[in-house]
C-alpha cells in the first residue's frame, strides 16, 4: 500500500510504502448511481443531495446558486455517480442498505479501497494501468463535468471508475502519517483527525490526483459536486 517506484507523483503523505493484510470483501464495480441513491430517499426522511435538497440555495430549481444547475444532467442523470452528498450521507445509505437486505454493507477502508483500484494490489498507477485517459474522466478530457458511470475501461478486477469522474468516501479519519501507524491486518484509522478520506480523485481533478494511491480529504459534513461513494459488502 502507498507509492512505489513504479508511481513517480507519489506524495508524502502516501509513504511509507507498506504491505497490508484485507480479509475478503466486496466492493461494488460502480460508484452508487443517482437513480440507485433515490431508492433510499424515496425510502427514508431526510439525507437528499444538496442539489435536491428543499430550501437549499443550490437546489437546481430554487437555488440561488448555479453550481449544480450549470453542471445539468452530469447531476442529475440516473445513471451518473450520486454527487451532493456527505459522508454523513453515505454511511446512512449503508446502513439503509444493510437492514433491507440483511448483509453488511458499509464504506470501503483506505486500504481495501487501494488494494481494489490497483486490480487486486499491482503496481500501478491508475485503475488498470499507466495510462490515465484509458482509465479515468479528469480534468483534460471531461469537459468540465462527471460522466454515467462505466464508460472508461475496467481495471484488472473488472471495477470502473476508481480514478476520475467523482472522488470516494472512505471509512478512515485522514491523518497525514497515517501509513505509520497503520497495522499489518485491515488497517483503518479511526481515532485521529477531523476529516474523512476521499479517494481517485474527480472529473476537475488534474492527473496526478486521480491516481490509485493519492489520498484526499474533506470533513464528514461536506456535500460536494464532485464527491461521491461506493460501497463494500463484508465476506
Amino acid at each position: 500500500m502507498g507509492s512505489g517506484p513504479w508511481d513517480d507523483n507519489g506524495l508524502a503523505d502516501e509513504k511509507p510504502v507498506h504491505e497490508v493484510e484485507l480479509d475478503g470483501f466486496w466492493i461494488g464495480r460502480y460508484p452508487v448511481t443517482v437513480s440507485q441513491y433515490a431508492m433510499f430517499t424515496n425510502d427514508v426522511n431526510g439525507h437528499e443531495p444538496v442539489w435536491c435538497e428543499t430550501d437549499s440555495p443550490y437546489n437546481i430549481h430554487t437555488g440561488d446558486k448555479t453550481l449544480y444547475r450549470d453542471l445539468g444532467s452530469s447531476i442529475t442523470g440516473d445513471a451518473y455517480p450520486i454527487t451532493g452528498i456527505s459522508w454523513i450521507d453515505a454511511t446512512a445509505f449503508t446502513r439503509w442498505l444493510s437492514e433491507l437486505t440483511g448483509y453488511h454493507f458499509r464504506l470501503p477502508t483506505e486500504a481495501e479501497w487501494e488494494y481494489a483500484a490497483r486490480s487486486g494490489g499491482k503496481e500501478e498507477k491508475y485503475a488498470g494501468g499507466h495510462h490515465v485517459s484509458d482509465a479515468a474522466w479528469y480534468a483534460e478530457n471531461s469537459e468540465g463535468r462527471a460522466r454515467p458511470a462505466g464508460l472508461k475501461q475496467p481495471n484488472g478486477l473488472g471495477i470502473f471508475d476508481m480514478c476520475g469522474n467523482v472522488c470516494e468516501w472512505c471509512e478512515d479519519l485522514y491523518w497525514k502519517d497515517g501509513y505509520r501507524l497503520h497495522r499489518r491486518r485491515n488497517p483503518v484509522i479511526t481515532e485521529k483527525g477531523s476529516c474523512r478520506v476521499a479517494r481517485g480523485g474527480s472529473w476537475q481533478y488534474g492527473a496526478r490526483d486521480v491516481r490509485c494511491t493519492d489520498r484526499g480529504l474533506s470533513v464528514p459534513e461536506y456535500r460536494g459536486c464532485d464527491l461521491g461513494f461506493r460501497i463494500v459488502r463484508s465476506a
